[in-house]
């Protein structure tokens, strides 16, 4: 499998790419968060924090506790606590609930704050719940939670309950290498913002062998890198949802080969 950029290349190419779009395009705006619009997309598990829930027992870790601000987590029903950089055990059915008021992840890999399961664990709700308090409402996102679950191969999809990505208004970076080598995921979150911020889902799945199902409603995916490699190295074969009339381009970088395409 193709070496994964680090954060410090990752930026390099965004920062040349965007110079490249501003040359050719003088009436650009440049770099910033775009808005989405997007048709209406109201999960229920809008309403659940970002929640891992045990399969087997094991611990859960976090790194870089510095990038996030105001770490909580909640033990099944019971009280919020501070999070430290010590383990929580996590016994088989037992699940945590994750809150914060927001994260500064870095430029590298080695500085992204991450949440790692040492063994096999459920993810679903809403991850706005690591950026605001108000995460049940929330459809904008401004901060970069890059590479939140990197490498953690533990992770994977509940039988009935989704991850929840509900910006429709996203940040320029703000899911780079977000789920990079979960190897575990077979279903990407449905992805509602019809427009692409710049880098926004740049090697977001990359090396998600074993995911085949993306739902992507995005229409405008002329930001500079915003899908890049974002789907390398997936299943041979899955299913693509887009909006209809999107048009997307065939390969990592758009939707894979082999994949069946069904309009929405």
């Amino acid at each position: 499998m193709k070496k994964v950029l680090s954060r410090a290349v990752l930026c390099a190419l965004l920062t040349l790419a965007v110079f490249f779009t501003a040359c050719k395009n003088p009436s650009s705006g440049g770099g910033g968060g775009n808005s989405g619009g997007g048709s209406a997309y109201n999960p229920p598990e809008k309403n659940i924090p970002l929640t891992l829930e045990a399969i087997a027992d094991g611990q859960i870790t976090f790194s870089n506790l510095d990038r996030i601000t105001n770490l909580k987590y909640r033990i099944n029903d019971g009280d919020v606590t501070a999070a430290t950089n010590t383990g929580i055990s996590l016994p088989a059915g037992d699940k945590i609930s994750l809150f914060a008021e927001g994260t500064s992840n870095g430029f590298r890999v080695d500085q992204y704050f991450t949440i790692k399961c040492s063994s096999d664990c459920y993810v679903y709700g809403n991850v706005m719940s690591l950026l605001t308090e108000d995460y049940q409402t929330s459809t904008e996102i401004t901060q970069d939670i890059a590479g939140l679950f990197f490498n953690n191969s533990h992770i994977k999809n509940h039988p009935s309950k989704n991850i929840v990505l509900p910006a429709t208004t996203l940040a320029q970076s703000c899911y780079v290498q977000m789920f990079s080598f979960c190897t575990s995921l077979t279903q990407a979150p449905v992805l509602p913002a019809t427009t692409l911020a710049e880098g926004c889902y740049f090697q977001m799945f990359y090396g998600c062998t074993s995911l085949n199902k993306v739902t992507c409603l995005a229409t405008d995916l002329s930001a500079a890198g915003c899908t890049f490699e974002w789907l390398y190295g997936v299943a041979s074969s899955g299913t693509f949802t887009k909006a209809s009339g999107a048009d997307w381009s065939s390969g990592e970088s758009g939707i894979p080969s082999g994949w069946t395409i069904k309009n929405k």
